[in-house]
């Protein structure tokens, strides 16, 4: 559910009196995450082109961003590349208790762990990088 539905449901006084966060991920290396954990859970073959022919590649901005309110709507956005660093400094921050993090979610996936500028082609990691405007110019990523 996006940002701007929870916020329709619950109301403008309980959305503005909540701390709201999420976390991002680097684009070319959520996709190539997101490839992974699809091919595994495909029957049929599937290529990283063709995976990046398709319209819905781990795309989040609408998740906890409106356009029409100029950008991200929650209070927070912390990074996936320095997930818990920063879920440390938040939850203390807002005096939750926290132990850090214990699980590593999908990652049975992914086969090839290189770093995404040594998997990507040029011509992979530009349509990524069209894809995912939004979150690289406002987050300041680099290829």
């Amino acid at each position: 559910m996006s940002a701007r539905e929870i916020r329709s449901r619950v109301g403008a006084d309980i959305w503005a009196s909540y701390f709201k966060f999420c976390v991002e991920r680097n684009p070319w290396d959520k996709v190539l995450s997101f490839y992974w954990m699809e091919k595994c859970r495909s029957s049929e073959p599937l290529t990283l082109d063709d995976f990046l022919q398709r319209d819905q590649i781990g795309l989040n901005w609408g998740l906890y961003a409106d356009d029409d309110l100029g950008g991200p709507v929650v209070d927070q956005v912390v990074r996936y590349e320095s997930l818990s660093e920063e879920l440390d400094s938040l939850f203390k921050t807002l005096n939750v208790p926290w132990a850090g993090l214990r699980v590593s979610a999908k990652s049975e996936y992914r086969q090839d762990r290189r770093c995404y500028r040594d998997v990507l082609t040029e011509p992979q990691a530009e349509i990524v990088k069209r894809r995912f405007e939004r979150e690289i110019s406002f987050h300041g990523y680099r290829y």
